[in-house]
């Protein structure tokens, strides 16, 4: 069917397509621990299937939340799934100043405990207790600064050649571009989340074909991998580590050679006794 002016609609992708958008949307949300309804995996079946619309999925969960039939536990894997499959369908995409918070305003839109905030930098600082960092939190940016930082960020990668690039010189780009926007940390919630479909929404743009099953399988390993790549602890002779976030990308983006996913060993040998963070408004200078 032809639109106005000679515009046509993005014809559907086809099954295995459609199927493997969802892996990785639903995958993603295995991050936070949660998992979809047996709802969702019906509709998705039908969705991949091309019997109901995107926006016909989004209205039966919408029915299906306010019958009060669907778990809370739930609830938020179903939306931010069915949101990010609908962004990974096209590749379609620009790298701009507030690429990031378009993209969470679009995943996190359906959920009351986003309201007033998808979409929107955090106004506080803030520290996260992570298991691999025997409690410690990796430092974000402070809040003052993430809109000048993602400028930056996003600019820079903006301006890169992508094309050109081949190799460890392709992995490290994404390497560096997926970790620096990440540690900014700009919402008070699913930052990870957001990060991932600006990755492989980016790539797919530039035309790589990737291997999506380290984003539907191994979305704490992505986690932890940039957890890892961001944390620093001179006095016990700890450093970045981007081994696991190196290995992570050489999968997805089908590096000859690569075979599979170091395990992740934790930064401290033993968890150690801190107090829990101050964290204060003002950055230090």
């Amino acid at each position: 069917m032809v639109t106005m002016n000679g515009y046509s609609p993005i014809p559907y992708a086809g099954y295995e397509s459609q199927k493997e958008y969802w892996r990785v949307a639903i995958g993603l949300n295995e991050v936070d621990d949660l998992k979809p309804s047996e709802y969702l995996n019906k509709l998705s079946e039908e969705n991949a299937a091309g019997k109901l619309a995107d926006s016909e999925v989004v209205d039966a969960l919408k029915k299906y939340y306010e019958s009060g039939q669907g778990s809370t536990s739930t609830r938020e894997c179903d939306f931010v799934a069915t949101r990010i499959k609908e962004l990974l369908e096209d590749n379609v995409f620009t790298l701009r100043p507030n690429t990031m918070a378009s993209i969470h305003r679009y995943l996190f839109q359906d959920l009351e405990d986003f309201s007033g905030i998808a979409g929107v930098y955090r106004t506080s600082n803030i520290a996260k207790a992570e298991p691999v960092l025997a409690g410690r939190s990796v430092n974000y940016t402070p809040w003052q600064f993430i809109a000048d930082t993602l400028e930056y960020d996003l600019g820079q990668a903006r301006t890169r050649a992508w094309s050109s690039l081949q190799g460890n010189d392709l992995i490290t780009a994404v390497c560096d571009l997926t970790s620096a926007v990440w540690q900014v940390h700009p919402f008070y919630e699913g930052n990870t989340r957001t990060t991932a479909v600006l990755i492989e929404k980016l790539l797919r743009s530039l035309g790589y074909n990737l291997d999506n099953e380290p984003f539907a399988q191994s979305a704490k390993y992505f986690r932890d991998a940039l957890v890892l790549d961001n944390f620093s602890d001179p006095d016990h002779g700890i450093s970045p580590n981007r081994t696991y976030l190196q290995a992570f990308f050489e999968k997805l983006l089908q590096v000859e050679g690569q075979h599979g996913l170091p395990e992740i060993k934790q930064a401290y040998s033993t968890t150690l006794e801190t107090e829990e963070p101050e964290l204060d408004d003002e950055p230090e200078l």
